[in-house]
């Protein structure tokens, strides 16, 4: 069997693999249970490494508060980033998230029933020890109001679920 090749955007996605864990500030229910929480990644690259392949969780008050599973890969036909999210809230998450690297961000952006969600995800060249993430939302696709941002370290993760 003959698999596609490799190209610098699954190598630029890699950068972003790796367990992380740290502190995040939730503004409003778009990004999660307002206050402060914690946020745990494992992110690897899957399928022969075309695709990163995101677990995520939010704790807080000692309690597992949001899952979800993404896959972050590229397609070649629009020159674009994707993103496949899936959360506990069950929702559908339809066709995929459309994104580009903005600097050391990459920014997906979609709409929803509420409106238009952006969601970045942010690996700092000169660090590598170091993932972002910030959500933002907007009623119009012209004001952004902040959801969440986090700042996360590498570090072991013991997943747990509820």
């Amino acid at each position: 069997m003959e698999t596609a090749t490799l190209r610098p955007t699954h190598a630029r996605l890699a950068r972003l693999a790796g367990a992380y864990a740290g502190g995040e500030s939730v503004y409003h229910e778009v990004g999660g249970t307002p206050g402060e929480t914690t946020g745990r990644f494992r992110t690897n690259m899957g399928l022969g490494g075309h695709f990163l392949v995101v677990d995520y969780q939010q704790e807080q008050f000692g309690s597992i508060t949001r899952l979800v599973h993404a896959v972050l890969g590229f397609d070649e036909a629009s020159g674009r980033y994707t993103l496949h999210w899936f959360d506990d809230r069950g929702d559908d998450p339809g066709a995929p998230a459309h994104g580009d690297w903005h600097g050391d961000d990459l920014v997906f952006e979609r709409a929803t029933r509420q409106g238009r969600v952006r969601v970045a995800f942010g690996a700092p060249l000169g660090d590598g020890d170091t993932l972002t993430m910030r959500m933002e939302s907007s009623i119009d696709g012209s004001a952004w109001t902040p959801a969440m941002q986090g700042s996360y370290r590498r570090a072991n993760w013991d997943r747990r679920t509820r």
